[in-house]
């Protein structure tokens, strides 16, 4: 009956967790994805897609594990202690010996997972970018230069290795336990400080006893993924760098000129595309920008509708500073045919509609 008991309430349990945390992680994935609309573009062009895939192991049944484990950890240390306090104060040595070697490898195996989840993230980033462009690969015959997994394959390689000896080593180390157990129970029954049916109970319940150590040790390489993962999540709700800082409460209702004073602006910190740019548009002029490839006229256009915000100077629109501007106003108020065609996964009414 006990057992009985016992797999109904770890099943309740475990059913219970899983619903909670299905719940929780489809509201933080929502939240995250709502947070990503209102993020800078300098956000994008310096962060992959991917960074966030394996959140969903942080709530996992083994955090779960942690928490049953310790209450038997506590069960068990109590029992042991009723039979033999002495024994109970031998075998808790290697404890502290273990959790100091765990939190070493710890350091390791994060930057290892550091390594793997950039480049998983880049590889998966880039094969996006090459099949949005399939059609340009193939016409310009770059089908042999868009390989980009070696360095992705050479990271989880290494960190897969690592993985596989911290838990080589965490098996070994429960083999040792436990022939040390019996070495060591087997002593004491033999000087009749025990009985036969006590040495039985403390060689089941020392497994318990060292339980949270190598649950510990196997959460760690399950949701050291996802913890590196939540801190780049972190990035979306608490980075006030890459919140859009452009878009103000002033709405317009049509656009009679606008005007660059001083506009300065990079996509990376001390590289300008634009310095000390001014010039001034008129309602019904045509202006044609004609420059090199690379020379900022995109980027122009990407200043105009808000994407970015200037280094320096000013954009303004009707003599408004275009920060002023809710940026919902002034996009109404612009047509642009976007060079990257894109169409979203949704039938052509919807996509119709969005338009």
């Amino acid at each position: 009956m006990i057992y009985a008991g016992k797999v109904f309430c770890d099943f309740m349990t475990q059913k219970i967790f899983i619903n909670l945390s299905t719940e929780l992680l489809k509201k933080l994935k929502d939240e995250i994805y709502s947070g990503i609309l209102t993020l800078d573009m300098i956000f994008f062009n310096k962060n992959e897609s991917g960074y966030i895939n394996s959140i969903d192991s942080l709530f996992s049944t083994q955090t779960l594990n942690i928490l049953s484990s310790i209450i038997q950890f506590i069960f068990a240390v109590a029992v042991v202690v009723s039979i033999d306090w002495q024994f109970m104060l031998i075998i808790a040595i290697p404890i502290p010996i273990f959790f100091i070697i765990i939190k070493k490898t710890t350091k390791v195996l994060q930057e290892q997972i550091q390594k793997s989840l950039d480049s998983s993230a880049d590889y998966s980033g880039k094969i996006n970018q090459s099949i949005s462009g399939m059609e340009n690969i193939k016409t310009h015959s770059l089908e042999e230069s868009e390989h980009y997994s070696s360095k992705m394959m050479k990271n989880s390689k290494k960190q897969s290795n690592t993985f596989n000896g911290f838990t080589g080593a965490i098996s070994s180390l429960n083999y040792i336990l436990t022939v040390f157990t019996y070495i060591l129970g087997g002593w004491i029954f033999i000087r009749g400080r025990i009985t036969l049916g006590e040495f039985m109970a403390i060689s089941a319940y020392v497994g318990r006893i060292y339980q949270p150590v190598f649950t510990y040790s196997s959460t760690v390489l399950i949701l050291q993924p996802a913890i590196i993962s939540l801190k780049r999540a972190s990035n979306f709700f608490f980075s006030e760098l890459y919140h859009e800082d452009n878009s103000g409460d002033i709405e317009i209702d049509s656009i009679s000129d606008m005007k660059f004073q001083d506009v300065a602006f990079g996509y990376e910190e001390g590289k300008k595309v634009i310095n000390d740019l001014n010039f001034s548009i008129e309602r019904g002029s045509k202006v044609l920008l004609q420059d090199t490839n690379g020379s900022g006229k995109s980027t122009i256009i990407r200043l105009i509708l808000g994407l970015y915000s200037v280094n320096s100077g000013k954009i303004l629109v009707n003599g408004i500073d275009i920060k002023k501007l809710k940026r919902s106003s002034l996009v109404k108020n612009i047509s642009y045919a976007v060079q990257k065609n894109f169409v979203f996964n949704e039938a052509l009414k919807k996509i119709f509609c969005q338009v």
